[in-house]
């Protein structure tokens, strides 16, 4: 039996448009994400930020919401609520702060 992924990275997965990524295959195109400088590296940081939260490793998860801050110039809190299929075609001034909730494909 395997493993249920997070709800994060199972919205990281409709986020990056395929659906059914999973484990070793989510994992690659994550990296394959952050070598080619996509924008959608700011979605991945943001989901990887509240997949650590949710799992409680703290640190991780400041490490990859100040990634996110320093590479993206965007603040998006690790407590926030945001559905899958979330774009940030520029992120740059984005702020989303702690309570708000955002639903599926904004």
């Amino acid at each position: 039996m395997t493993a249920r992924p997070s709800p994060s990275l199972e919205a990281l997965s409709i986020d990056l448009g395929e659906p059914d990524l999973r484990g070793w295959r989510l994992w690659s195109r994550i990296i394959g994400v952050f070598l080619r400088g996509e924008t959608i590296g700011a979605v991945v940081l943001m989901r990887l930020a509240h997949h650590f939260e949710a799992k409680g490793h703290r640190i991780l998860a400041r490490q990859a919401s100040q990634r996110l801050r320093w590479k993206f110039g965007c603040m998006i809190n690790r407590r926030a609520s945001i559905g899958p299929g979330f774009k940030l075609p520029h992120p740059v001034g984005i702020v989303i702060g702690e309570g708000v909730t955002i639903g599926a494909h904004c």
